[in-house]
């Protein structure tokens, strides 16, 4: 395991900022997580994890967790407003890639879970990030 002194900022508590976070303390690296947001809750409704998607999270060691509160999915399709098929994705040979099969979760579920997985204290709300300066070797 690799660690260091130094303790990392992630400006966005969105589901890329958690899996940032989650993924440094894996490494042994302290990470604090700042959002603009007084409340974090998930927005918006499906989310489809690509089988590259499902690949990290399994590198993270999350995937076991993750499988029982979404679905698997054979195949997908992305519409229009009109409910018109705009890309035919080939899943199976991104599947066979990656070695995953691609996913379908609610995205507040999603983003619950990973706050879930970061420790108490380093998720502060209300946070909006205006400058940052470079001192030497940090950046404050």
């Amino acid at each position: 395991m690799h660690s260091t002194d130094s303790t990392f900022i992630i400006v966005g508590g969105g589901i890329a900022g958690l899996c940032a976070a989650i993924g440094l303390a894996k490494v042994g690296i302290e990470a604090h997580v700042y959002e603009s947001a007084i409340e974090l809750k998930g927005i918006g409704a499906g989310f489809g994890l690509a089988a590259n998607a499902m690949q990290a999270l399994e590198h993270l060691g999350l995937k076991d967790e993750i499988v029982p509160i979404g679905h698997y999915l054979a195949s997908y399709n992305v519409l229009d407003q009109k409910g018109n098929i705009l890309v035919e994705p080939d899943t199976k040979s991104i599947s066979q890639k990656y070695q995953q099969d691609n996913f379908a979760i609610h995205r507040a579920d999603l983003h619950q879970f990973l706050l879930s997985k970061i420790p108490n204290g380093q998720v502060h709300l209300g946070k909006r990030a205006v400058s940052f300066e470079r001192e030497g070797d940090d950046i404050q």
